[in-house]
């Protein structure tokens, strides 16, 4: 994908003589027009239509979706803890909701979750409907 001297010179991947893939340029503008939460929540509901429409169940009962995100968030929060606590990553305030929980952003808490239960929905939609 070619961009201009100005869109090269203000896009944040490479640098004045790179030309950025459209992965990275799609990626770019969706940070510009949405917010994490915003994809988050797209992302999350967007699952749940497809389970529903496919009639997948992601965790066999409440019980264990709590346990799996109990774990999930455990897990992430100390390796997001530690990253950003190391200066390895940060969170720009302009794409997120300002909401910090434990130095971590509320929108971070919900990848925790979110994330997992989208892989666990894939697999059960592969497993169940392509596999079997």
């Amino acid at each position: 994908m070619y961009l201009t001297r100005f869109e090269r010179a203000t896009f944040p991947f490479g640098g004045e003589r790179s030309n950025p893939t459209e992965l990275q340029v799609l990626n770019f503008v969706t940070l510009k027009l949405m917010s994490y939460f915003q994809i988050l929540i797209i992302v999350y509901i967007s699952f749940l239509i497809i389970n529903t429409l496919l009639k997948i169940k992601t965790y066999p009962n409440a019980g264990q979706a709590i346990l799996f995100s109990v774990i999930f968030l455990i897990l992430g929060y100390v390796w997001d803890a530690y990253c950003v606590s190391h200066g390895d990553w940060t969170f720009s305030n302009s794409h997120i909701l300002g909401i910090w929980i434990g130095g971590l952003p509320l929108e971070e808490y919900l990848f925790f979750v979110i994330v997992p239960y989208g892989c666990i929905s894939v697999y059960k939609i592969v497993n169940e409907k392509f596999i079997k």
